[in-house]
């Protein structure tokens, strides 16, 4: 009996005995597992040294012609809209990166595994790129509206001259968490429903590049000082009625 009794504590050692742990779990045996990696990175480097030299001057364009007397409070304003949609954007990527595996919604050929795989964690990488430069964003934001809310607008002045690109930093950062949030989400379209679709949405998605990018330009250059050509805009208001633009008579109503 205290034989068999042994036996039986024996085997209960062995039974809870700990299995070493192993990264196989963790981690895919496909042998382009760096391919989705490279590709994020190389997105980033290109982003980066494309962009973010043009932060202080996105800075100067925005505060360009604000009225020194409502410095702070403009650019309060500016952080806390800007906040607002990075916080927002934020919520959309963690959505993301939360969501159910990539299923196709046609048949796989042979071997395609692999790339839908590499498409998954290409996605992932991507939505995850995104999530970090919506909280960068975010938290800039909030920063600066601590750093600046206890200054008087004389301070805030010499603050903005200390930091010139404290405007479009968070800008720019929003900018690009919504590039990536485009190209991860046709990624996904990508591998769930195919290449055509891909296509589809990726034509549309350049159009509205190409419209905001046309609309950054325009607004960039109002000139509300009148020395320019682009203040032809505003200034026919002040001639002759006849010499109004066809849309005011149109709609004069």
């Amino acid at each position: 009996a205290q034989a068999l009794a042994a036996e039986k504590i024996a085997c209960s050692h062995l039974s809870l005995r700990v299995e070493p742990f192993e990264m196989t779990a963790w981690w895919t045996d496909s042998e382009l597992i760096w391919v989705p990696l490279a590709i994020t990175v190389v997105l980033v480097v290109l982003m980066e040294v494309l962009v973010r030299p043009k932060v202080t001057a996105l800075s100067i364009d925005l505060m360009e012609h604000c009225d020194l007397g409502a410095l702070k409070e403009s650019a309060k304003n500016c952080w806390t809209n800007m906040g607002v949609t990075a916080a927002l954007l934020l919520t959309v990527d963690v959505a993301m990166l939360q969501s159910d595996p990539m299923e196709a919604r046609f048949p796989l050929d042979e071997g395609m595994e692999d790339r839908q795989l590499q498409a998954q964690l290409t996605y992932d990488l991507l939505s995850g790129v995104a999530f970090i430069y919506c909280i960068w964003a975010l938290l800039v934001c909030v920063l600066y509206l601590c750093y600046v809310e206890p200054l008087d607008n004389i301070a805030a002045i010499k603050f903005f001259i200390a930091n010139p690109a404290s405007m479009g930093n968070p800008a720019l950062s929003i900018v690009i968490a919504s590039f990536y949030t485009s190209v991860a989400l046709l990624i996904w379209v990508l591998g769930t429903s195919g290449l055509f679709n891909a296509i589809a949405c990726c034509v549309f998605v350049l159009i509205v590049v190409i419209l905001v990018g046309w609309d950054i330009h325009d607004k960039s250059a109002f000139d509300p000082s009148g020395r320019t050509a682009k203040s032809v805009e505003w200034q026919w208001t002040l001639k002759d009625q006849s010499e109004w633009p066809w849309f005011v008579h149109k709609y004069k109503k």
